[in-house]
């Protein structure tokens, strides 16, 4: 007898399950360890399950402090791993709210607690995703939550230009890598700038997605109390994450992109044309060694001036195009950055060496790892003065007066280039 295969349009076949939806709340005032998944996300969760979905709800507020006063984003990263896991699915869709994101984002490059540590999870089991107002480089209002950063890692891993938001933003190569997770950002613009917290660039998934994986609902941040005194100029209903109807705009891009359908592509607006003139920018001013220098007085890009993060500089809105930072240190450092508009650019300037890919010698594969004995290609700026190869066997460790340590110990090298 033949099975036939009937395909919905653009949508999952008929008969096949649709895997279970994660759901990851945001920031959290305390107490919160009794959370429901209403108080974020409204009637979304009954809503998914009208439509045939298993929902599984990650409250992150319940995962216990392992030493400061509240658990790091990296630790609930690693505990929402545990949650996916245990459930036995084969693989989750995942939607996530503000700094749920984060948690997300942590949990697919296995960040740890230790700064530029990473153990990404062999195989993260997450198909879809869907951002809704994530803060990527940062919240905004830093200011008034820079006092806050002191007792809560969370609040200090949020602040822009914050060593977690570096370290997750080039993890791999120089930029994230969301593991081939199908993904979509849903940004508010009920204000000028965004959702009323997080600038609509550093909402964006530009970075890694793309422009086009951008939606733009005319909606706030959040219904939190705490936040919302935080942005009194958008703290009213119609809110990003609190579905209310069945015409909730975030509910039917949420379900469209889930269900494989193009109808989240016309809801909202995409990136409207006064947004493309502007993008954000994430900068490190570094030592030969990759140590940020904290001594630089002022860092500017063309005319915006840059504020100073725990870890690097940046900027919401800078003008797109090349632009010229300037770094006030003596004597001053010049370096030319290109910002691309609808999201967040993320540059490094330092002297001498700068790594920017290392790739398998055969061809460009995915991942960070690396075979024992593989030839590798490194690419990147002042790496070496002149040209120079390798004669015969065994490789030397120094060629034309460049060496490279791996975890320590130096490499054989076939070949070095001047740039």
């Amino acid at each position: 007898m033949r099975t036939f295969l009937f395909l919905l349009a653009g949508g999952m076949a008929w008969g096949q399950t649709a895997p279970p939806v994660v759901l990851v709340n945001g920031y959290q005032d305390l107490p919160c360890e009794n959370r429901v998944s209403r108080e974020t996300f409204g009637q979304l969760e009954e809503k998914l399950r009208a439509a045939g979905r298993e929902v599984i709800w990650f409250n992150n507020c319940s995962v216990p402090a392992a030493g400061e006063p509240r658990p790091t984003i990296e630790e609930m990263g690693a505990a929402l791993g545990r949650r996916i896991a245990e459930s036995g699915a084969a693989e989750v869709d995942a939607v996530v709210h503000s700094m749920g994101g984060l948690i997300l984002r942590s949990y697919l490059a296995g960040k740890q607690n230790a700064p530029g540590t990473f153990v990404p999870p062999a195989n993260p089991r997450v198909r879809k995703a869907v951002f809704l107002g994530s803060p990527h480089f940062g919240i905004g209002f830093a200011a008034l939550f820079g006092t806050v950063a002191a007792v809560d890692p969370q609040v200090r891993a949020m602040l822009p230009g914050s060593r977690f938001l570096f370290d997750l933003g080039t993890w791999n190569q120089g930029g994230d890598d969301l593991r081939g997770v199908d993904a979509i950002a849903i940004a508010g613009a009920a204000s000028a700038t965004g959702d009323g917290l997080v600038p609509f660039t550093s909402a964006s998934l530009r970075f890694q997605a793309g422009e086009d994986r951008l939606r733009v609902v005319p909606y706030c941040h959040t219904n939190s109390p705490l936040l919302r005194l935080a942005a009194p100029g958008c703290a009213r209903a119609p809110y990003l994450a609190e579905v209310d109807s069945e015409d909730h705009l975030s509910w039917r891009i949420i379900r469209s992109f889930l269900d494989g359908t193009a109808e989240w592509r016309g809801l909202g607006e995409g990136p409207a044309s006064s947004w493309n003139t502007a993008g954000g920018l994430l900068l490190s001013y570094q030592d030969r060694e990759g140590r940020a220098v904290e001594t630089a007085a002022r860092v500017t890009a063309g005319t915006v001036e840059l504020a100073k993060g725990a870890f690097a500089w940046s900027a919401d809105f800078v003008p797109a195009g090349r632009q010229e930072v300037r770094i006030g240190a003596t004597p001053e450092v010049t370096a030319g950055v290109n910002v691309a508009p609808v999201g967040f650019n993320v540059a490094v300037v330092k002297p001498g060496p700068q790594v920017a890919a290392v790739l398998p010698a055969a061809g460009r594969v995915p991942g960070l790892s690396r075979a024992p004995g593989m030839f590798v290609s490194i690419y990147g700026s002042g790496l070496a003065v002149t040209t120079g190869q390798a004669a015969a066997l065994p490789l030397p460790t120094e060629l034309a007066g460049v060496r490279v340590l791996v975890n320590g110990e130096a490499a054989g090298l076939q070949f070095v280039g001047g740039n």
